[in-house]
């Protein structure tokens, strides 16, 4: 899981427990059908190319002097030494997939809605 709700689900995505108290419906909607029109801050997604011609995509995490730490979409994090990046991109569109209407029936849309709405 990418999002968490209470103490359940992963960091990589914005944090959804208190998300009805602050979003309205329709912009719950709106983000579930098109996740890259309104990215969080602190969510952008970071794509870095390491020396073994690795591509390490995810959220940035932390960082230093020597390294940087992304947050990975399996819940973990990944750190890579700044001199093994020979490349370091931001990415443009969202890391949430942006077919749910795709991958989800009408019911399971309206379903995940509401509960994404009443988290309070």
């Amino acid at each position: 899981a990418c999002h968490r709700i209470g103490e359940r689900g992963g960091r990589v995505g914005p944090e959804l427990t208190h998300l009805g108290a602050i979003r309205e419906q329709r912009q719950i909607l709106e983000s579930i059908l098109d996740p890259s029109a309104q990215i969080s801050n602190g969510f952008e997604g970071v794509e870095i190319e390491t020396r073994d011609h690795e591509s390490v995509v995810g959220t940035l995490a932390g960082e230093d002097e020597t390294s940087v730490t992304l947050a990975l979409a399996s819940d973990t994090s990944r750190t890579i030494a700044k001199t093994e990046i020979v490349r370091r991109d931001t990415v443009r569109t969202s890391l949430m997939p942006g077919n749910f209407a795709e991958l989800l029936r009408v019911t399971e849309l309206h379903d995940l809605l509401a509960y994404l709405t009443a988290q309070r």
